[in-house]
């Protein structure tokens, strides 16, 4: 199964911040101790729901596996990098070479 990580910006609420964050488009079952499902917020009141918009309405966010109480920050994506390669997943150079062209927001796939 492969799988897609990409970033996106949230409001933490709590720290009254944005987040670049990292999420996963599935749950891979041995992954679900990091991931949390989260509501999609708009990052802004002169935004509006777009009905033909392809976007689901949750995010799989990715928790840092250091420290699970807080979201895992693309400054940190060294730490799923290592947790990912210790679980036995790799990083699918072509697939994620021809789609990031297309969305530069998209880190990379990976498949075990």
């Amino acid at each position: 199964m492969t799988y897609q990580l990409t970033n996106e910006i949230i409001l933490d609420n709590c720290n009254k911040c944005y987040k670049n964050i990292i999420i996963i488009n599935k749950i891979p079952p041995d992954l679900a101790p990091i991931i949390k499902i989260i509501r999609r917020q708009k990052l802004s009141i002169f935004k509006w729901d777009d009905p033909c918009d392809c976007k689901k309405p949750c995010l799989f966010a990715i928790m840092d596996p250091d420290n699970p109480g807080d979201f895992l920050c693309m400054d940190n994506i060294a730490n799923l990098f290592t947790y990912l390669s210790n679980k036995g997943y790799t990083i699918n150079d072509k697939i994620t070479e021809f789609l990031r062209k297309k969305n530069t927001r998209i880190i990379c796939f990976i498949s075990k």
